[in-house]
């Protein structure tokens, strides 16, 4: 089954290794995914065909869904299969694949329920430019975002789950001109993106970015990063600095599959003061080349 042109960006999907048009696809008013939005999701990034870190991406998906002890999960064999045929079924290659799981139908509506039926598993593609050379080459405008973070016990920090009620919030709130909202812990700190990971260089070169213990999503990007930087021997902490400690920040940047490396050239105050303006200078130094060797491993990872 092939679809081509404008058709193929709406129509062609997969849901338990079958191809299927959009239409076709459904989910019972009865799973919890719908109920609740307790469903799991990962969003690969695809270069050329290529869909990067696969593995990676499969391995926390699959840990997700056993940390729930969910009684249907897809084997890592049926999903490498489900994303190589998806694939191999569109005439031009997605920007990204999303891969996600539901828990199964419940037989009532019960917060403590357990499935009546096995869970469906979904895989469908995502079309979109890449972010203009400039923004790359110059840095991106960020906003603090007006409310707190959750607190680090709710599972919604650890898991990548279908609930993207407070993302789609703060972007309804965005500002023009600001790329993404930075969350803050109730204590201040500032510990991810609304959709990306993010990390700090301090003038004397330490790397900081948040703990996963704090609540903080683990990305895959952010994996690579600190596997790269622990390779040239940098010295990473695991904090996050608070607005008032923003004058000893050199250099911040995002993390996600999309964007893979993303500088940002100032960060702003809920009413769209500048809090912190970076300088061209480490861009070039820092972030340039570490988002090279990122692009050289996601092409063959």
């Amino acid at each position: 089954m092939r679809y081509s042109g404008e058709r193929e960006k709406e129509l062609l999907m997969l849901k338990n290794n079958k191809l299927l048009d959009s239409s076709q696809v459904h989910v019972s008013a009865m799973d919890p995914a719908f109920l609740y939005g307790e469903s799991l999701v990962t969003t690969v990034g695809v270069t050329r065909g290529h869909p990067e870190f696969l593995d990676r991406h499969l391995d926390r998906i699959l840990q997700m869904a056993n940390s729930l002890d969910w009684s249907f999960i897809p084997s890592r064999g049926d999903l490498l299969h489900g994303v190589s045929l998806l694939l191999e079924n569109l005439e031009s290659p997605p920007k990204l694949l999303r891969i996600t799981m539901t828990p199964g139908a419940l037989r009532e509506v019960s917060l403590t329920g357990k499935p009546s039926v096995q869970g469906d598993w979904f895989i469908f593609p995502v079309f979109r430019n890449d972010p203009p050379k400039s923004d790359w080459e110059q840095g991106v405008d960020v906003a603090l975002a007006p409310d707190p973070l959750l607190l680090s016990g709710d599972p919604r920090g650890r898991l990548k789950t279908g609930n993207l009620l407070l993302s789609a919030h703060l972007a309804r709130r965005k500002s023009k001109g600001v790329y993404e909202w930075i969350l803050k812990g109730r204590t201040g700190r500032l510990l991810e993106g609304a959709v990306s990971n993010v990390f700090f260089i301090r003038d004397d070169g330490t790397v900081f970015t948040a703990p996963e213990r704090w609540g903080i999503l683990p990305g895959v990007i952010r994996c690579v990063v600190l596997e790269e930087w622990k390779k040239e021997g940098r010295i990473l902490r695991w904090s996050a600095p608070k607005s008032s400690e923003l004058g000893q920040v050199k250099g911040i940047f995002l993390t996600n599959s999309y964007l893979k490396v993303m500088p940002v050239a100032r960060l702003l105050d809920e009413k769209g003061g500048v809090l912190w303006e970076g300088s061209p200078s480490w861009l070039k130094e820092e972030i340039l080349p570490l988002r090279e060797r990122i692009e050289i491993r996601s092409a063959r990872e």
